[in-house]
Formats: structure tokens, C-alpha cells, sequence
């Protein structure tokens, strides 16, 4: 019998966009890590990736941006789809017929997905994780569930109380956030527009070579 997929819910979550570099040190800040693919069918061998891999597709996307060149995000919302654990046995793989499989999270892990945002010209501010065409590529989001329920009790869970070694990793994620990332603040329509989203330190060099922010007229102004 499979094991059923998580339970959770009262995420925290961070938008961020950072360098490479940033990225690489976040990274190492939460070893041991490793990226797994889950939610979607693979070839088996698939389902698990490197930390190297995954900052390359990452240096890719950067580098778009900076050249002003517009990220495809059909192949950037596969390659940021990752979840981020030390243990595979917080995911469960399931066989699936000409020798594909598919990956479930079972137990709380760090959830990374590609970003989007969208601005809103009568309210006045930004939005995150949005879907559609008119929207503006901003890195990735890594979240992680506050309350989970226990497959076998039924019982609800709080990650934090619990010393789960992923809710450690995303306490060592939000230090990170608050020590190296700064929110960002958008000029847009003549004024400062402050959003909840992040921005690297490093990546301010560059983010105003953002195609999808130049052909708006937004820039970025932390």
C-alpha cells in the first residue's frame, strides 16, 4: 500500500530572488540537502537531483534576466519544482507503468516553486505566486508547513515543536532571508511600491536589466 500524501497547512513561505552566488551560499547553508522531483511521472533515476544541477538551470534563468531575455518559464517551472530534504523517507515513489514513477511527500520538507508576480494598478501593490500571462518571473518560493497531520495517528503536528530536521533547515532558510535579502521596493507609476517579496543583495547589481520589469517601466529601487 502507498502511504498518503501530506497533510499541511499554515505555510511560511519566502519569494526570493537571488544570484547565483546567494543561491550557491543558501544552499550550503542548508546541507545536507538534496532536491527530489515529485508530483509529476519520470524515468526512474529522474526522480532525484544534485545541488550542482539545480544551480545551473539557476544560473541559466539569472543570466536571462540579466541579458534581458525573458526565462521560459515552461522549462523553469519544471526545474524549480523541487522538494528540498535530507531524507528520502519524507517522499514516497510510486511504480507506474513503461518504467516511470512518481514522487508523493509523505512528511514535512521544503517545497521550492517558480514565482511569479503581478501588479495590481487599482489596489496599488504586488501579489506572488500568481499564474497567467501578464506576469512578472521573480525567482523562487520555498515554504514549509507549520501544522501536518500524522499519517498513522490522525494526530495534527507542529513542524517547529516536533524537531523535524527540515524545520530546523528552514529556520537556517529564514535567517538567511532576514540577514542576506532585503524586501523589495518597486517605483512603478511615479511612486515607491513596497512588496513582501525578497531581493538578494548581490542581485540588486542586476535587476533592472529585468525584461518583464524594462517593458512595464517598473524598476526596483532598494
Amino acid at each position: 500500500m502507498s502511504n498518503p500524501s501530506l497533510q499541511a497547512s499554515k505555510w511560511l513561505s519566502f519569494q526570493l530572488l537571488l544570484d547565483p552566488i546567494e543561491m550557491s551560499a543558501l544552499l550550503d547553508i542548508l546541507e545536507p540537502i538534496v532536491f527530489y522531483r515529485v508530483g509529476l511521472p519520470l524515468i526512474l533515476g529522474e526522480e532525484k537531483r544534485s545541488k550542482e544541477d539545480f544551480l545551473h538551470a539557476y544560473q541559466q534563468y539569472c543570466k536571462s534576466l540579466s541579458l534581458q531575455k525573458i526565462p521560459d518559464s515552461g522549462f523553469f517551472k519544471k526545474e524549480f519544482s523541487n522538494a528540498l530534504t535530507a531524507d528520502i523517507n519524507d517522499l514516497s515513489f510510486k511504480e507506474l507503468e513503461g518504467g516511470r514513477l512518481i514522487g508523493t511527500i509523505i512528511h514535512p520538507v521544503l517545497v521550492m516553486q517558480l514565482n511569479n508576480l503581478s501588479y495590481s494598478q487599482e489596489e496599488g501593490m504586488f501579489r506572488a505566486m500568481v499564474h497567467g500571462l501578464n506576469t512578472i518571473t521573480w525567482g523562487v518560493q520555498i515554504s514549509f508547513p507549520q501544522l501536518y497531520q500524522d499519517a498513522q495517528s490522525g494526530e495534527v503536528l507542529e513542524s517547529f515543536k516536533e524537531g523535524l530536521p527540515n524545520a530546523q533547515k528552514f529556520k537556517k532558510l529564514r535567517h538567511f532571508v532576514q540577514d542576506e535579502t532585503v524586501a523589495a521596493c518597486f517605483f512603478v507609476e511615479g511612486k515607491s511600491v513596497q512588496a513582501t517579496v525578497r531581493i538578494g543583495k548581490k542581485a540588486q547589481e542586476w535587476v533592472n536589466q529585468h525584461p518583464q520589469l524594462l517593458e512595464r517601466n517598473i524598476r526596483v529601487v532598494v
